[in-house]
């Protein structure tokens, strides 16, 4: 699946899969602010590396080279039509559920 997706693809997408790329980003983010700390964890590195411990005798931190210094509050789910993506995932395995018995009682 590519993942450069444009907004036309994105309102087309079934709502199941929206859902799993919600729960995915869940487990493993991705995007700018995955990008901001990769690049502050290389100049503090970098820089502790050259770093004069007498002048500056504190390490430099990885938060003193973010740029997006916004935390995500952790694990606030993200609403889709008003339901996270567990109730989402009830609402389709009840659905599933009562199309199987529909399907059982017409073979009746």
């Amino acid at each position: 699946m590519a993942l450069g997706k444009t907004v036309g693809e994105i309102e087309q997408m079934p709502q199941a899969e929206f859902v799993e790329w919600m729960e995915f980003y869940d487990i493993e983010p991705f995007g700018l602010p995955v990008a901001d700390v990769f690049h502050a964890h290389g100049l503090a590195v970098h820089l502790n590396m050259q770093r004069d411990q007498k002048s500056r005798p504190e390490p430099f931190a990885i938060e003193d080279f973010r740029l997006f210094a916004e935390r995500r509050q952790p694990k606030q789910e993200a609403l889709v039509d008003g339901l996270t993506a567990e109730q989402w995932r009830l609402k389709f395995a009840m659905d599933r559920f009562e199309y199987q018995q529909k399907q059982a009682k017409a073979q009746d």
